[in-house]
């Protein structure tokens, strides 16, 4: 059987070797970043301490991980010494202000755990399951166990990844004519992670000239040459860029109403196709061929009080001349076919 062994003989001390411990109130006069121990001089010593360490609810020296904190100077201390003779700070003392012991710190109700620094920064654990973390009022994120919300507060926002970045963003004033502070909001998605830039790149706010919303897309993300750009303005305008094809694929109406004019402008042929009626109207309706103008029908109806053909036709012009009309009465009399319903006889040549 092994022979159990106590603390002392397991580090080497013997009882007799070992002093009572003591506790005493320090300031700090210096800190040793590097090193991770201060300089300190004791309420009842003259002489200050050197290469205190402060002690910690865990530390992993293996792992370096744990809980450090780095202190500044003039903070009062408790002082340990410990019965084998070391030193730690054992803690941090508040001081008396007029009675009240808060240190700067915001109200708290039991059970509330609080992490604050000097600039501003925060970790609070709510007694209710809150946990808030931040760096300034408007800078931080609030997690809500109701219904699992996470809600972030921020003036510039950036959320990165390897697959594209969202961004809020707030300019300051002085980069405005008019004072105000524009604000937007930018989506960048990448084709690779590993791209250097982004493919696709949304953009949405006041801070990007008369646009209010601008989409780009690009070749790759490792180029900038931009193949389809589509733009609202804020007056209302929407403008369309597109280096290749333009297609629209419609299952039900599709209804168009222009208070101005439309304009189309193709460089190659246009081509318009009806299964049902195809119907043109206007105050006026000018068709102009610079080459050949041509209609193929079956039936070819023109119903016009009026029709007028230019003198510059190339082809001889029949006249509704008394013998003409005469003619068609003999045909009319012979097949019982009355032509008056195809042809006008105000036809202006």
């Amino acid at each position: 059987m092994f022979a159990r062994k106590n603390y002392t003989e397991v580090m080497g001390k013997t009882l007799s070797s070992l002093q009572n411990v003591r506790i005493e109130v320090a300031r700090i006069l210096d800190v040793d970043r590097e090193n991770f121990t201060i300089l300190c001089k004791s309420e009842f010593g003259e002489v200050p301490e050197y290469r205190i360490p402060l002690a910690s609810p865990f530390l992993d020296q293996v792992s370096g991980s744990g809980l450090r904190y780095q202190p500044v100077g003039g903070e009062t201390i408790l002082v340990l010494t410990t019965s084998d003779g070391y030193r730690y700070v054992l803690g941090f003392v508040p001081m008396d202000e007029e009675g009240s012991m808060t240190c700067g710190f915001p109200p708290m109700d039991s059970g509330d755990y609080f992490i604050l620094n000097r600039g501003g920064a925060y970790l609070k654990m709510f007694s209710g399951g809150i946990l808030q973390i931040g760096a300034t009022p408007v800078c931080g994120t609030i997690y809500i166990p109701i219904r699992n919300l996470v809600h972030t507060i921020g003036e510039n926002i950036i959320i990165d990844s390897l697959a594209g970045s969202l961004e809020f963003q707030v300019d300051r004033p002085e980069d405005s004519s008019e004072g105000h502070s524009p604000t937007s909001m930018q989506i960048k998605v990448k084709e690779f992670s590993d791209d250097e830039n982004e493919m696709v790149r949304l953009k949405l706010g006041g801070s990007q000239g008369d646009n209010a919303f601008s989409l780009t897309i690009k070749d790759s993300g490792n180029g900038e040459v931009i193949k389809s750009t589509i733009a609202l303005t804020k007056t209302g305008d929407l403008k369309v860029s597109l280096t290749r094809d333009y297609s629209i694929t419609i299952k039900g109406k599709s209804t168009t109403s222009v208070t101005g004019d439309i304009s189309v402008d193709s460089k190659g042929s246009i081509s318009e196709k009806a299964q049902g009626n195809f119907n043109i109207s206007g105050a006026n309706v000018n068709v102009t061929a610079n080459a050949i103008a041509k209609i193929s029908a079956q039936n070819t109806d023109i119903a016009s009080t009026k029709v007028k053909i230019s003198n510059s036709a190339a082809f001889p012009v029949v006249r509704l001349s008394p013998d003409l009309i005469a003619l068609f009465a003999a045909v009319t009399a012979i097949t019982g076919i009355a032509p008056a319903g195809h042809f006008n006889p105000t036809v202006t040549v």
